[in-house]
């Protein structure tokens, strides 16, 4: 009975939020997606027979398999709670995304201390960038360690506005590193480490093409999407 109570909880919590927090723009930051719109349909004009044979060879759709291993808790997920709540949150997102901020800022601390902390939940955050500084953001977080990484991610979008959307925003990104412990040395090496940038561009990459999610922040609780 808890865990039918717990679950419906905070789908609920979630689910309100989400529609109040999108009410008034889209349920999801199509960042990176919504630039390429806007060059299709300036090349459309110019070639349409050329968009209508692109669209032709657009590939069909794929349903998701509700027994994929990426709806549930992973080895290389930093996860935050009990590992054996019987609730799991899945949140892909990128750390550039206004909307996955305003999740961080406001939405999850409330889940956390009704939730999380009791037991009845764990939350569990994957990489979704949108674009090159949410890339390095992510890194960041993968070369930290999972002990930090939840630290790190809530840190990021606290400070969203001081680092992801300037021209330097490598040189931004670096000094909240730095106050997190994270030496220049380090931050470098942690930059051009194409291991764990290719770890993080899979996470996306599997996201996309297992689970059809496009933009976010994008919820699954024990599996099922949660879309505002």
């Amino acid at each position: 009975m808890q865990k039918v109570i717990g679950l419906t909880a905070i789908m609920v919590v979630i689910g309100t939020v989400m529609l109040i927090s999108f009410h008034l723009g889209s349920a999801r930051m199509l960042e990176a997606d919504a630039a390429s719109d806007t060059k299709k349909e300036s090349d459309a004009k110019k070639a349409p027979e050329a968009k209508q044979s692109a669209d032709a060879k657009k590939p069909t759709e794929v349903k998701p398999d509700k027994n994929n291993p990426l709806y549930k808790i992973m080895e290389s997920d930093a996860v935050v709670g009990d590992p054996k709540a019987p609730v799991t949150i899945i949140e892909y997102a990128s750390l550039s995304c206004p909307h996955c901020k305003a999740f961080h800022d406001t939405i999850l601390p409330e889940l956390k201390t009704k939730y999380i902390d009791k037991g009845i939940a764990k939350f569990a955050f994957r990489h979704f960038p949108l674009n090159e500084p949410a890339l390095r953001g992510s890194m960041l977080v993968e070369c930290v360690g999972k002990e930090r990484a939840p630290k790190f991610v809530d840190v990021l979008f606290e400070l969203q506005d001081k680092w992801a959307f300037e021209t330097d925003f490598l040189g931004s990104l670096q000094k909240i590193a730095a106050v997190g412990g994270v030496s220049q040395e380090q931050f470098s090496a942690c930059m051009t480490n194409t291991a764990q940038e290719e770890k993080v561009v899979k996470t996306r990459k599997d996201a996309t093409d297992q689970l059809n999610i496009k933009g976010t922040p994008t919820f699954f609780l024990n599996g099922t999407e949660i879309s505002g």
